[in-house]
């Protein structure tokens, strides 16, 4: 029986979503803010609502991160498509002390990856973030950071990149490292937030996450792995 995600438009779907999905959503919902609230308040406080530096920008941003990985199961589960998009896999005792032994391994890697590209810049100091994105840690912001990046970024971007865009790829007959190479590669280049340095960090840990993908035959270990990953930067960013 043919795949249903091997018809085309669904790569297409694909793509568009792990690209485009998140920021569309969330301009939308920053335009009908404005529409709606736009003769009482300025575009400009309805953009700091939304893209400014405090709590309740990091809420709204976790917010609807979650949202949009919510509503893309829903949507797959509408269409018949969850056991190809969105399966679960196995998780085991075995697969954890995996996953946790990647995760040392992911920031081992990561490190020489600075390294080189410190190498590269004759010694200079490297940034992780653009200027324009960078984080601020103080202890109110610590719970609405902890919510989007534990929880919401490690469900919706894993539903996108190693469900949806993994599935759609491997159900097209790409090679299963084709697929986990695309998805780690457009999940790198969908954090804008970061330098080059940066984004080729987060390309290395797309790679662990197909591969426990591959692995596991499902969702669960690298939703589990990209929580802990992003845990542990969390603790050491406020901590």
């Amino acid at each position: 029986m043919k795949s249903e995600l091997s018809k085309p438009g669904w790569l297409v779907f694909a793509v568009l979503v792990c690209l485009f999905g998140l920021e569309s959503v969330y301009t939308g919902l920053r335009e009908l803010t404005s529409l709606i609230l736009g003769g009482s308040v300025s575009r400009h406080t309805i953009f700091e609502w939304f893209h400014g530096n405090g709590v309740a920008p990091e809420y709204l941003f976790g917010g609807t991160l979650f949202a949009v990985g919510v509503l893309l199961i829903l949507f797959f589960r509408r269409v018949g498509v969850a056991d190809e998009a969105v399966p679960l896999g196995r998780i085991s005792i075995g697969v954890f002390v995996l996953i946790v032994f990647g995760i040392y391994i992911d920031f081992e890697v990561s490190k020489l990856v600075y390294f080189f590209f410190w190498i590269g810049s004759s010694g200079a100091e490297l940034e992780i973030y653009r200027p324009e994105y960078e984080q601020t840690y103080s202890a109110g912001l610590l719970l609405a950071f902890a919510l989007a990046a534990i929880i919401a970024a490690p469900l919706t971007e894993e539903v996108m990149f190693r469900g949806l865009l993994f599935g759609t790829l491997t159900a097209r007959g790409a090679p299963v490292w084709i697929a986990v190479l695309i998805s780690a590669v457009l999940f790198a280049w969908t954090h804008q937030q970061y330098t080059s340095v940066g984004q080729f960090m987060v390309l290395v840990s797309g790679l662990f996450f197909g591969a426990l993908r591959v692995y596991t035959g499902g969702l669960l270990a690298p939703i589990l792995a990209h929580s802990l990953f992003n845990a542990t930067v969390t603790y050491l960013n406020f901590f």
